[in-house]
């Protein structure tokens, strides 16, 4: 009689199913968490603003507009998003929201929404943003806060 080891090791295919599953998990959780499906909207403003004083911006600075967009709507929804709850909780159409679900507690949502303002400003330095540009930032994040409130 042989024995039987008690947990046989995966196989390299079980990992990579097992991989996959956790990716397409974190993908729809990111997916809903942040409303990504509204993104153009957010990423529309900042790449308009930039075309109109530079027609032919490089790479680096659509990117780095890009993720100050993504940096500003994650705050803007997330922080809605926790401000709405006890409203969104009575609305079916919010009723698989992770923070509705209780997947995600409200002061993570915050923490998470509250850290994109340092990271925007971060892409804006790194992008040798001038002056006006941290104003503008600084007043849309601050008056995003005070419509949502």
């Amino acid at each position: 009689m042989t024995a039987t080891p008690a947990a046989a090791r995966p196989t390299p295919a079980t990992r990579v199913r097992g991989l996959a599953a956790w990716l397409g998990g974190a993908v729809r959780f990111w997916y809903v968490f942040t409303r990504f499906p509204v993104i153009g909207v957010s990423a529309l403003m900042p790449l308009l603003g930039a075309a109109s004083l530079n027609p032919r911006p490089s790479a680096g600075q659509v990117f780095g507009l890009l993720g100050v967009a993504l940096a500003f709507h994650n705050f803007a929804y997330v922080f809605n998003d926790v401000i709405d709850l006890p409203v969104d909780r009575t609305e079916p159409l919010r009723a698989k929201c992770p923070l509705v679900q209780g997947t995600v507690k409200p002061w993570q949502a915050l923490a998470f929404a509250g850290l994109m303002a340092p990271l925007a400003f971060g892409l804006t330095a790194w992008q040798g943003g001038p002056l006006r540009a941290y104003l503008a930032l600084g007043a849309g994040f601050a008056l995003m806060a005070a419509y949502n409130l």
